[in-house]
């Protein structure tokens, strides 16, 4: 069997427990990757803001697919992207208006992420370092109010219920919309709501037709 392509996660994967990334090492396994032609692809559920900061120089040498599958990038440029229906927005804003602060609720979009005004993260500590924290403030835009014309097409949504709450809110969510869109845990008591049928392993495949 001849390898052509290697895909990995990020988080409790390429990652360290601290959510850095070895540069250098990496680096040495792209030039032996590309002596025999094999491609690295990347799949997580991070924006691609937060790669470019985490790869640096090495963002122009792997394929990323991210947020979950609904961008696909290829030498630093965007090559396909799958957005939510309309509808299917305003509908989950207008669910989680109330809660949007409590629920640290971010909305991942072509235009970056937007947060309510006042939400505070409480849990990034836990696998971001102070630096990436603060770059991860700087990258949100906080608005008065969530409305589906600020996004350019959104791409994800997701929020911090914690342990406890998990699975009830897990149920609410995929109660809700039918089957349209789905809640999976993300890992640290957070959830991510994807399109139905995007995920990681689907962009996977999207690449693989394309080559």
């Amino acid at each position: 069997m001849t390898i052509k392509v290697i895909a990995t996660d990020m988080d409790g994967t390429l990652l360290d427990a601290r959510g850095q990334l070895d540069l250098p090492r990496l680096e040495k396994i792209l030039d032996q990757l590309d002596q025999r032609g094999i491609r690295f692809v990347i799949a997580t559920g991070n924006e691609i803001h937060r790669m470019r900061q985490l790869l640096e120089h090495l963002v122009n040498r792997v394929v990323l697919v991210v947020a979950n599958g609904a961008r696909i990038f290829e030498n630093n440029e965007p090559i396909q992207a799958q957005t939510w229906d309309d509808a299917i927005v305003d509908k989950a804003l207008a669910h989680f208006k109330d809660r949007a602060c409590q629920d640290q609720f971010v909305v991942t979009a072509m235009k970056g992420g937007f947060v309510k005004e006042g939400t505070i993260f409480t849990d990034l500590e836990s696998f971001m370092t102070p630096e990436m924290i603060e770059k991860f403030y700087q990258r949100m835009q906080f608005v008065d109010e969530l409305t589906s014309d600020l996004f350019g097409g959104v791409l994800k949504m997701s929020m911090v219920v914690g342990e406890e709450r998990l699975s009830s809110v897990l149920e609410e969510i995929n109660d809700l919309f039918d089957g349209r869109v789905r809640a999976v845990s993300s890992g640290y008591g957070c959830i991510d709501i994807l399109q139905a049928g995007i995920h990681k392993a689907w962009g996977l495949e999207e690449l693989l037709k394309r080559w």
